[in-house]
């Protein structure tokens, strides 16, 4: 299991292997099976073919969900799973994992909240006798075709460019991140690389390959993305939400290299596909050049911060990435110059008050930075006033 899917079942959550799960799509219409079990909400067509829709609240809570603006459906193997929410993906780590021996759990996950994973294999088969022989389906599917047609929509990534909105594939973004510190590259096409747990990636300033111009605010984001195990990040001027898009909706443009079409219900420009992917395969870090080497050799590279007016700095060998001051968890106990807990992408990091650890009077606002430095092996956070 690599990565977790994370949906709501009532007021729980719970987590499957992202990689069971084909699609994520709005409730269909349910077509209901006379005498079946309360787990049975009906059978369904999707994408044209015919699914049995099994009630997640009643199998795990034995209560019936009430269908909601935020109810999904997650196809996996024949049958559909109907959740009150699918809330996001996360990186599995064995460490975070706690086997147990429940009923259709498989063990604890420990993220920002316990997430209970899922038995897919054994809830299916128990439940396989509702899975109805395909003559008596094929008679429910004649019926359900002369229904209305269940909507087809694609999840997307809704971000900002110089006040104008766009959308990209949500199946080829990894992850969303403040931007940290760019390196200048020797590469005149892109702004430079950053570190991301000890990944070198090509930042790309996706204004300018749009004909706009290149500006990082505060609210300026990189939307790290991937294709073929390559990455890049791509800078834009903020990011505003994911969001299931009726495929509908979109009123699709010939002839343009970059625009696959317009999102009609918010005048968004969905981005094509293939011109992400073009973006990584052009620009993705495979290894460094000679002329890279050389300067390599020649300089080292230094994380400049400031406390109390003064200046400091780390070798960029040790840091990770920098981000603004969070709100951290207090740790009872503790050293003095340690500020708390901070959750990070799932990984609980120790925050050191930098300035306290060099004798200076400090108290945290949220205009400090937090340097993460990979330390032997060891992630630590480091509070200080600036980076500059």
């Amino acid at each position: 299991m690599e990565n977790i899917l994370v949906v709501r079942v009532k007021d729980e959550l719970f987590g499957i292997d992202s990689e069971r799960v084909g699609h994520i799509l709005k409730p269909p219409a349910f077509t209901p099976l006379p005498l079946s079990s309360e787990k049975v909400r009906g059978v369904c067509v999707i994408l044209g073919k015919v699914f049995t829709a099994l009630d997640l609240g009643v199998i795990l809570h034995g209560e019936k969900l009430e269908i909601s603006e935020t109810s999904r459906v997650l196809t996996i193997d024949d049958s559909v799973f109907l959740v009150d929410e699918v809330k996001e993906i996360i990186e599995f780590n064995e460490e975070n994992f706690e086997k147990a021996e429940e009923k259709y759990i498989l063990g604890f996950y420990k993220d920002k909240e316990v997430i209970q994973i899922l038995d897919i294999d054994e809830i299916l088969k128990e439940n396989e006798k509702f899975n109805y022989k395909k003559n008596r389906i094929e008679k429910i599917e004649n019926k359900l075709e002369e229904n209305k047609k269940v909507s087809q929509t694609q999840r997307y990534l809704f971000f900002t460019i110089s006040n104008e909105k766009f959308a990209i594939d949500i199946n080829l973004i990894k992850e969303i991140i403040y931007v940290p510190e760019i390196v200048p590259s020797v590469e005149k096409d892109i702004l430079g690389v950053i570190n991301l747990r000890g990944v070198v990636i090509s930042v790309i300033s996706l204004a300018e390959e749009l004909g706009y111009e290149k500006r990082i605010t505060p609210q300026s984001r990189c939307i790290i993305a991937q294709f073929e195990n390559r990455l890049i990040a791509l800078l834009v001027d903020s990011v505003e939400k994911e969001e299931d898009v009726e495929l509908e909706e979109i009123e699709r443009f010939e002839g343009f290299d970059k625009i696959e079409g317009v999102y009609k219900k918010e005048i968004v420009s969905i981005l094509k596909n293939e011109f992400i992917k073009e973006l990584i395969r052009k620009y993705a870090v495979n290894q460094v050049n000679e002329e890279e080497k050389v300067r390599n050799e020649k300089m080292r590279e230094l994380v400049v911060f400031k406390i109390k007016n003064e200046e400091y700095a780390f070798n960029i060998d040790e840091v990770q990435e920098v981000i603004k001051y969070e709100k951290l968890t207090n740790l009872p106990k503790s050293n003095e110059i340690v500020e708390g807990l901070l959750n990070l992408r799932g990984n609980v990091l120790p925050i050191v008050s930098l300035p306290k650890r060099l004798g200076f009077e400090f108290e945290p606002n949220e205009d400090n930075k937090i340097i993460v430095c990979d330390i032997k092996g060891n992630k630590v956070g480091f509070i200080v006033d600036d980076v500059n």
